[in-house]
């Protein structure tokens, strides 16, 4: 079982690759709705250093800390104390699938947000085809050029994007393009001569973040 504290708690849960690293956090008390969802926030790329306590997924894992959100960040297949190979994304996503089922299956009824940084949108995009319990899809910097068959035109949620113009990883150009054909509810947030990782602007990120929240009647 995974209780949500005030600090971070770290469990190792049985995946289909092996053990799933996991740390879990509560969202603060006095800002909790009934029925919240849960955030899962899904790390960059596993082969290039990504973890989940890349600055990015912490500063998302924060926003939701702070708006009353419970939240969960994980390491995906090889990376830390979590077991298995890099799976190319397919995998991974089998394994945040597995998650919000063992979560689902604390909670009758229970609702959750997907949250993705680079490689990680990817993933949450995946399960976010697969699923009828979202409430919202957060997607930062997704490499849409190079994992085209990961991101799609319809969702079964709302949509939010935050692309950098001087993104060095992805391509800000494509990633544009793709979002103004979502036919889900969508909003781009657009950030001028800001990077990849965000350095410097994560606190943009941040209240770009938190308002979609707030219009989507999140917190």
């Amino acid at each position: 079982m995974i209780e949500f504290d005030i600090q971070d708690t770290e469990y190792l849960l049985p995946g289909p690759a092996g053990v799933i690293q996991c740390k879990a956090r509560a969202g603060k008390m006095e800002k909790q709705k009934p029925d919240t969802p849960i955030a899962i926030i899904c790390h960059p790329h596993p082969l290039y250093e990504g973890t989940m306590d890349n600055k990015v997924v912490t500063t998302l894992a924060r926003v939701f800390r702070e708006e009353g959100i419970n939240q969960l960040r994980f390491n995906f297949r090889g990376v830390g104390k979590s077991e298995g190979e890099h799976a190319d994304m397919r995998g991974e996503a089998d394994d945040l699938e597995h998650l919000m089922n063992f979560l689902a299956q604390q909670s009758a009824d229970q609702k959750f947000i997907l949250a993705g940084f680079s490689f990680g949108s990817g993933v949450a995009s995946i399960v976010a085809q697969r699923r009828a319990d979202l409430e919202h899809l957060v997607l930062v910097a997704p490499p849409n050029g190079k994992y085209s068959s990961a991101y799609f035109t319809q969702y079964p949620c709302p949509v939010s994007v935050y692309q950098g113009s001087d993104d060095d990883v992805v391509e800000p150009k494509l990633v544009k393009s793709w979002a103004s054909r979502i036919t889900s509810p969508s909003e781009l947030h657009w950030f001028e001569g800001v990077g990849h990782f965000f350095h410097g602007k994560l606190l943009d990120l941040s209240t770009a973040v938190r308002c979609e929240l707030l219009e989507r009647g999140l917190i």
